[in-house]
Order: structure tokens, then sequence, then C-alpha cells
């Protein structure tokens, strides 16, 4: 691993043992229900943090391809973090930031480059629509844009906006959820946009341990889509803290071959 990716690598762990350490006993008129946390996964939630509280999320992956001509690449994001602000029961205020390292290999000893950089800061908003009534599922809409800072070589040209409608429907009663999202994207390149879809199945092992599995991809005018599966893990120590771990693989169009993420959901709630 290059010296880049250990040292925000370092990083990350120290601010993952500090978000750990800082959690303190709190008391409650009423235990708050278990953080629901954009992590794991490509699928966002549609659930509201609560009013009051701040989330934060974050997350190393490692996405590469398999070598082709000589050829490899790695991409390092090192973290990726997304931070939650509770301001009404049906509106939360949304920040998520990226640090990527991109590694690019010709054949051993012929050519070794990598570029590291600040990839993406986006800001938005989620707002919820409907809760979840018998047949009726929970949905909102999430709103962001995401904005030209960063590195030269990964920030967008311009304002990249996205949307996306989110869905929860309990299938079976404390075991098995299934979340969806729809919506459009803009890389702040390319005028027309893109469509997005991910659909993840989630199994309560225990009420702490949960797996899933989910399909995600893209689809643009004249352009390949693109489709990815990935599947894992997630851990919840207490009610405001859980833990993850999942890989995943490319199926269509130009994603990465294969990748890998460990990170942590953490809520602080006043």
């Amino acid at each position: 691993m290059k010296r880049s990716s250990r040292v925000w690598g370092d990083h990350f762990l120290l601010v993952w043992a500090a978000a750990i350490g800082l959690i303190a006993p709190r008391s409650y008129a009423q235990a708050p229900p278990a953080i629901a946390a954009d992590r794991p996964g490509q699928a966002t939630v549609p659930t509201i943090a609560i009013p009051g509280s701040v989330e934060l999320a974050m997350g190393v992956q490692l996405a590469a391809d398999q070598p082709t001509e000589g050829v490899k690449l790695q991409t390092h994001s090192l973290p990726f973090a997304t931070a939650r602000i509770g301001l009404l029961k049906t509106m939360e205020l949304r920040f998520s930031g990226e640090f990527r390292s991109l590694n690019s290999t010709v054949a051993p000893s012929i050519s070794d480059t990598t570029v590291s950089g600040l990839a993406s800061l986006t800001v938005g908003t989620k707002i919820g629509i409907a809760a979840e009534d018998e047949a009726i599922p929970e949905l909102s809409l999430q709103m962001a844009i995401g904005l030209p800072v960063g590195s030269g070589t990964f920030r967008p040209a311009s304002l990249a906006p996205s949307f996306a409608f989110l869905l929860h429907s309990t299938v079976v009663p404390d075991a098995l959820n299934l979340y969806a999202n729809a919506g459009a994207a803009w890389d702040g390149a390319n005028p027309e946009g893109f469509g997005t879809y991910a659909a993840a199945l989630y199994y309560n092992i225990t009420p702490a341990f949960s797996t899933f599995g989910e399909f995600y991809g893209a689809m643009a005018p004249q352009l390949l889509p693109t489709h990815s599966f990935d599947g894992g893990f997630a851990y919840l120590l207490n009610n405001n803290l859980q833990l993850d771990l999942f890989g995943g693989i490319g199926l269509a169009g130009n994603v990465a071959d294969y990748s890998v993420s460990a990170g942590f959901a953490w809520r602080v709630i006043e």
C-alpha cells in the first residue's frame, strides 16, 4: 500500500477509536431507537435522523480491477464520511465528503502512479414523505448537490445535483426488511445526467447482528448501464453505535471488478 494510503488509513483508525472512546452513558426518558445508518452498502435508508441528533457514518473502501493488458487500477477511499443532523421529525441536513487515492500500475517496474486528494463535498437534505403503515412503505426524498471543490483530478467541473426517492418496507417483522432507492444524478460535466437505483434485503440474524445483499447501478442515454452487487454484515454495539463490513463485485459496465469496505456509524443525541 502506498505511503499516502497508510497515512490516511492511520487517520481513519484514530478517528474511529476517538469516536468510540467519546461515547458516554446518557439518560433518556425513553430509550432511543437503534440507529438507522446510511452504512453499510449503497442503498440509503429513508429514516430521518432524530431531531437534535448528530450522526456520523465513516468508512474505508478499496475498489480494484483485475489487471488488463498489464494495467491495474486501485481506488482507496480514506475515508468516505457522511454527517446527518436531525432538524425536524421529517427533515435532516446532510454533509458528505471523500478523500480518494487512485493508483495505476502498468506492468511491474514500468510505471506506478498514485494521485490523491479530496474527491467530493456534498450538501443536501432528506425529507420524510410517509411513515410505514401496514401496506404503505416508509418513503423519503433525498436531495443533494456536489460542490466543485477538492483536487483538480477528482473535483466536479461544476455543481453536481442529485435526488432519489428512498423506500423501506418490512417484509417479515423483526427479521426481513427491503430497502430501495431510485433517482437521478448529474456529474457536473454531462448535462444529460443518469438514473440511479439500489435494492437491498436485510436479514436480522439476532437483534444486534444483521446481514444484507443488494444490487445497485446506473443508466444513462447512449451509454452502457452499470450494475454491481455487494453484501456483508452490520453489528450494533449499542443503539447509537454500529460497525460494518461488506464487499462487492462488478456485474456489468464500467465499474470496479471488486470492492471491500469497513466502517462505523455513531450517533449523539442532545
